[in-house]
């Protein structure tokens, strides 16, 4: 239990942390106010909102002390991020980008429990509201539907499957954290009670498989199998690249919409006749393009096809290699996290937001907070002051 414990933190750290905590708390009221439809803020302070989540986290970057490679590094996908943010009027990669830097020195777990703190009291919130309305004034309600005619409710967060994906973190979050208490049982009653609610409420069954994909991955480490660290250290290496190819590679070879693809669409709501209409229409980007999404009518839910399409094939470099170059550091815990990362981007490019993103999270935490020799010496923390990017 050694490596859980949390960073030695001194007088100017509890600064730069607190900055940091700040950062994040904003930007999670940023998504709520974005999405909601009972939480809204006035435009003009929605800008300032922004303008001082990137002020917090520049200046807490300038605080920090990065190795020479580091600073290559971050000086490069800042460049790049800046660029694609600028040419898609999008600056959510961006802002992902600030929040993965900004991380040195931050102790993850803090970080993920105030993830998890505000995520549960705005859902809990919202859920209230919204089932007081559908019992009381129904009426005034619209609602989404599948394709047998069930509604689906959004609990006011403009969207069924953006209130899963909330959900779906949250869990990842709260099982990360938890991943070393062998006895706590309830985490995985708590996993089923959500699937049964989600069941309920949104119907994604995309996050129902994917919160049972938590557990089974969770139990499967836990079994004493020799074979166990190396399977998942090679899939949660790779398992990225893989899906990146694999996704342009039927792009490519299957440009027609297929009898076949309308049967897999019919289960997954159309994401490949969208991610081939933008392909055929809009091309690959290098490092980014501008999509009229809502002129088009396009929906591009796939994170590899909206890489592709819309934020630049520069990101499967960028993202490959860290995934990569930085798997030596990650313990099974977070490894887990990279797996559901890769397998939840099939549906939702959403995962890349930061602050949603716990994977992305826990990969920058790898990167900044973590020595070389992290994953080979379990019982260790690692060195904060790690070289490599």
């Amino acid at each position: 239990m050694k490596w859980l414990k949390p960073l030695t933190i001194t007088k100017q750290n509890i600064t730069k942390s607190e900055i940091y905590y700040l950062s994040i708390i904003l930007m999670i009221l940023k998504i709520y106010y974005s999405t909601s439809e009972i939480f809204k803020v006035p435009n003009i302070l929605s800008k300032l909102i922004t303008i001082s989540i990137i002020g917090l986290l520049i200046i807490k970057i300038c605080m920090e002390k990065y190795s020479t490679a580091q600073k290559i590094g971050i000086f490069f996908i800042l460049i790049c991020t800046t660029i694609t943010s600028y040419i898609t009027g999008e600056y959510l990669i961006l802002l992902t980008a600030l929040m993965a830097i900004g991380i040195k020195n931050v102790d993850i777990k803090k970080v993920l429990k105030i993830i998890i703190f505000f995520n549960i009291f705005m859902l809990v919130i919202h859920s209230i509201i919204y089932f007081w309305f559908l019992i009381f004034n129904k009426d005034v309600m619209s609602f989404h539907y599948t394709k047998d005619q069930i509604p689906k409710y959004d609990l006011f967060l403009g969207n069924p499957n953006y209130a899963s994906l909330i959900i779906l973190v949250t869990y990842m979050a709260y099982m990360y954290l938890l991943y070393y208490n062998k006895k706590n049982k309830i985490k995985y009653i708590v996993g089923i009670a959500l699937i049964v609610f989600i069941g309920f409420t949104t119907k994604s069954r995309t996050t129902m498989i994917l919160i049972s994909l938590v557990i089974v991955l969770h139990l499967i480490s836990n079994l004493h199998i020799k074979a166990k660290l190396k399977i998942f250290q090679l899939t949660s290496k790779f398992i990225f690249i893989v899906f990146s190819i694999l996704i342009i590679s039927f792009l490519y070879i299957s440009k027609d919409y297929t009898n076949v693809d309308k049967k897999i669409d019919e289960v997954i709501s159309g994401r490949i006749w969208y991610m081939k209409r933008a392909k055929n229409e809009d091309g690959m980007s290098l490092i980014g393009q501008k999509i009229q999404f809502k002129e088009k009518y396009l929906i591009l839910d796939n994170l590899y096809a909206r890489i592709y399409s819309n934020y630049g094939i520069i990101y499967f470099v960028i993202l490959s290699y860290l995934f990569v170059r930085n798997n030596k550091k990650m313990k099974i815990n977070d490894q887990i996290i990279m797996i559901l990362f890769a397998v939840y981007g099939l549906t939702e490019y959403l995962i890349i937001n930061t602050v949603i993103s716990v994977p992305l999270l826990i990969l920058s935490n790898c990167i900044f907070n973590r020595g070389k020799q992290y994953g080979k010496d379990r019982t260790k923390i690692g060195n904060c002051n790690s070289s490599s990017v």
